[in-house]
């Protein structure tokens, strides 16, 4: 496998690229998303016209009820009279889990977000993105932030929202320098496009590489 390997691009690029895009973060307030924890979501998943019944199952874990953890999660999904269904595969929070419309463009079937705190970590939240066609739910991507922060917007005014995820530099002082990476939708995959580091101000734009589901 061919190693991946950055281009470093000049530090007012970013600049530029920030103010031109609104995408904008004080670090110093440390502000965190408030999330909804639905386990249930209405949305017309594979623009069928047709509004679809999105479900988030979820069992606490047999061995230690008392943790704030599912052990085994499945995503549902309803549709005149079918039901197709996907499981996690992995453990998320019971209380502080739920979904999401991850809509990136009109031209773009939504994407049904699973959003958690990450089990067994202290600050962490994730984001699993899985995509609906009429026949099968299939996993796109898993991105995970440690800050936690994660952000749906358009980066590069292109009409199609990219999403942002800050995480803390430990190598440095992680309370005020963070890490941005881009995760951009080309071509029907979902790709780490970048890392900005606010702590060199340098943008470190990444060949193509397409990011684990």
């Amino acid at each position: 496998m061919n190693k991946k390997i950055p281009v470093m691009i000049a530090a007012a690029s970013m600049a530029a690229l920030i103010a031109s895009s609104g995408l904008a973060y004080d670090v110093a307030k440390n502000e965190k998303i408030e999330h909804e924890h639905k386990s249930s979501l209405a949305l017309d998943a594979d623009k069928n016209g047709v509004s679809d019944n999105v479900t988030l199952i979820k069992d606490t874990m047999a061995d230690r009820p008392d943790y704030d953890i599912v052990k085994n999660a499945t995503l549902r999904i309803e549709e005149g009279g079918k039901t197709f269904s996907a499981p996690l595969n992995e453990e998320i929070c019971y209380k502080s889990s739920g979904l999401e419309d991850v809509t990136i463009s009109d031209k773009i079937n939504p994407f049904i977000g699973v959003s958690s705190c990450a089990p067994r970590t202290d600050d962490d939240w994730e984001l699993i993105l899985y995509s609906f066609d009429g026949n099968a739910l299939t996993r796109q991507l898993k991105i995970v932030s440690n800050e936690p922060s994660i952000e749906v917007k358009d980066v590069d005014n292109d009409g199609t929202k990219d999403i942002v995820v800050m995480d803390r530099d430990y190598q440095n002082n992680p309370q005020i320098d963070k890490f941005l990476t881009t995760y951009q939708y080309i071509n029907g995959k979902w790709q780490r496009a970048s890392i900005y580091s606010t702590k060199t101000k340098e943008l470190l734009k990444l060949k193509a590489e397409q990011a684990a589901p």
